[in-house]
């Protein structure tokens, strides 16, 4: 044996290889590989929220799985659920992995379906329906043909069928559902409205109308339904049948007459009662009265010539007469009764009827209402005021200590504060007062005063302003939605106008701000016009020749033609010109400014406020040009 063995390992090289090779490329060695036995899997749709669970079937030899889902995503478990963003086809692949025994490597394989998630919406449905008083039905429709229906009615019942009906217990609004749901594809959509259903009974009502003579009466009714089957009850045991029917009582006195009607298809009733009055004596009464303060003055009427007529008043006071005064003390509500009598009031074949009405009397002398305005500089406080009443007395309380009793008043505070100012108003006529308070803040007076220079060239304007504070910075609001910080500035204009220019200052170590505000004209074919305002008269100059405001306007010359009137004026004056105005501004004798505001579509102002004299009023058309005119105040 060691001998053959030895021969066997002695073999030539050569031929050893040959051997090994056809063992390798021999049938049973050279193809075979083993990896997974067994791998697929399951998979179910539910369309409506567009998720699908997979189950996978797997053998024991799959060492891990990993599953694509057509979408961008995976997962590593065996068996999962997935949910898609939108439908559409898409292919999902599982994959094995595990080992080849027989190679001895690594080994996976991969199993793959491809399947349809619906869009469920594109499934509609929708319901009609009509109701008729507790009952209603319902119609479905839907854009599919093999879709049923469920219903929800909103009281707790359901039902199930394209066409249905339900009938409320009661009237009210419900929610109704309905519920389609797809076959064939499985995708379900819902539907909602609010349906209102109403009770019968509460839409049948009856009314009548009933006459009396002494003590018989006539009553009429009706009710709002053809199927009704009215009667009355008379309110002392006796009743009685049909739309119109008459009865007479046993005595005099009060009775409740009541209708009843029945509907006799619904079955509904319903009823209605008044309060009657019946009597031997068809004596009546009535008063009108008015009121003046806390003066009353009644008439009484009676259909009786011979009837007495007695008054009380509800204070403790009573008159007799069919016209009565009384005066009563105080504010209130009172009743008061007229009462007619005829015949001998002690006989038993008197009539006697009686009316009473509620009335308020309030003393219109206390009518009194007042109020104040004021306004604070500093410490200084100035008061004024208001009172819807006359030859009235004002007293004043500033909250320091220190009072006053005009209608216009002023005080200084000694220090800075918050302060209860109280006003009170007396009228010694009707002995009413009233009294107003309003708190007031007293501050650090603020002395920070500024103006500016304006010098106009064609369409550019240069700014320049000062104050009387060194710490002071700056801004401006040119009026056409423009603004800049800074001293001086300079700003361009893109379009003739009259605009509204605003210097802001405000103080860094005081914290003091003061504005002032100036209106300027941008005319580009006008020469260079500086203006200077000056805090102290307000007069308007210019730096061009030497000519004043008013005449370097008047140079202007414009091609429309403007007047004032009347002549002489003495509360306002009108303006008319050939076009539209859009401000004013008055000059006295002396070149002052005196007043200066916009003038709207009435194209006057108010002169009250200014003494006798000679004016000069230039007027700025909308489209920036400028005329004077001249009128005169009178007393």
């Amino acid at each position: 044996m060691k001998k053959l063995l030895k021969t066997k390992l002695t073999l030539p090289g050569s031929l050893l290889l040959m051997l090994f090779s056809a063992l390798l490329l021999s049938p049973t060695m050279a193809g075979a590989t083993h990896c997974i036995d067994t791998l697929d899997f399951k998979f179910a749709i539910d369309n409506n929220s567009k998720t699908i669970k997979f189950v996978s079937r797997v053998s024991s030899d799959a060492l891990a799985v990993k599953w694509g889902f057509g979408d961008g995503d995976y997962s590593i478990d065996r068996n999962v659920k997935h949910t898609y963003d939108s439908a559409g086809y898409y292919k999902v692949c599982l994959t094995a992995y595990g080992y080849d025994s027989i190679n001895k490597t690594r080994c996976s394989t991969t199993v793959c379906k491809r399947f349809k998630i619906i869009d469920c919406d594109q499934l509609k449905a929708n319901f009609s329906f009509k109701t008729d008083d507790l009952t209603a039905k319902f119609e479905a429709k839907a854009n599919s043909r093999t879709v049923v229906f469920w219903w929800t009615f909103g009281d707790g019942f359901a039902a199930r069928g394209k066409e249905v009906k339900h009938t409320y217990k009661k009237e009210g609004k419900y929610k109704v559902c309905l519920v389609a749901k797809d076959t064939v594809t499985g995708c379900i959509t819902r539907e909602c409205k609010e349906v209102k259903v109403e009770d019968p009974c509460k839409r049948f009502e009856a009314v009548f109308d009933v006459s009396v003579d002494r003590l018989s009466i006539k009553a009429i009714g009706k009710a709002n339904s053809k199927n009704a089957s009215i009667g009355f009850i008379f309110g002392e045991g006796n009743s009685a049948r049909g739309d119109e029917v008459k009865h007479t009582y046993a005595k005099d006195g009060k009775y409740t007459i009541c209708v009843v009607a029945k509907d006799t298809v619904t079955g509904c009733v319903t009823r209605k009662c008044k309060d009657i009055k019946v009597s031997k004596c068809d004596l009546k009464v009535d008063f009108e009265y008015k009121t003046d303060g806390l003066a009353l003055k009644a008439t009484g009427k009676s259909n009786s010539r011979n009837a007495v007529l007695g008054w009380t008043f509800g204070d403790g006071n009573s008159d007799r007469g069919s016209q009565v005064k009384h005066e009563y003390k105080k504010d209130g509500k009172y009743t008061v009764c007229v009462t007619a009598v005829t015949a001998n009031s002690n006989s038993t074949k008197a009539c006697r009827t009686k009316v009473c009405k509620r009335i308020v009397i309030k003393d219109k002398g206390c009518d009194l209402k007042a109020d104040f305005r004021f306004k604070v500089d500093g410490k200084k406080l100035i008061v004024k005021a208001e009172a819807n009443q006359k030859n009235v007395l004002y007293y004043w309380s500033f909250g320091d200590g220190n009072s006053g009793h005009k209608q216009e008043a002023k005080h200084r505070y000694k220090k800075p504060g918050v302060y209860e100012v109280c006003l009170i108003v007396f009228n010694p006529k009707t002995k009413c007062k009233v009294c107003v308070c309003k708190r007031v803040k007293t501050e650090k007076p603020c002395n920070l005063k500024a103006n500016f220079k304006i010098t106009i060239n064609d369409n550019v304007v240069r700014l320049k302003a000062r104050s009387n504070s060194k710490d002071v910075v700056y801004g401006w609001s040119f009026g056409d939605g423009t603004s800049k910080r800074g001293n001086p500035v300079r700003h361009k204009y893109a379009k003739p106008g009259v605009y509204k220019v605003t210097l802001y200052a405000k103080d860094t170590v005081s914290g003091c701000t003061y504005s002032l505000s100036k209106r300027l004209i941008i005319n580009p074919s006008a020469r260079s016009m500086v203006f200077k305002n000056t805090q102290q008269n307000n007069t308007l100059t210019t730096e061009d020749a030497g000519t004043s405001g008013i005449s370097k306007v008047s140079s202007e010359k414009p091609d429309w033609s403007a007047g004032a009137y009347p002549v002489p004026a003495s509360e306002s004056v009108d303006f008319k010109a050939d076009k539209p105005l859009a401000t004013v501004e008055v000059y006295n004798a002396g070149g002052t400014s005196v007043l200066s505001t916009d003038l709207d579509e009435n194209q006057n102002i108010d002169i009250t406020t200014l003494p006798t004299g000679y004016y000069y009023a230039r007027l700025t058309a909308d489209d920036g040009t400028v005329k004077i005119v001249k009128f005169v105040k009178s007393e």
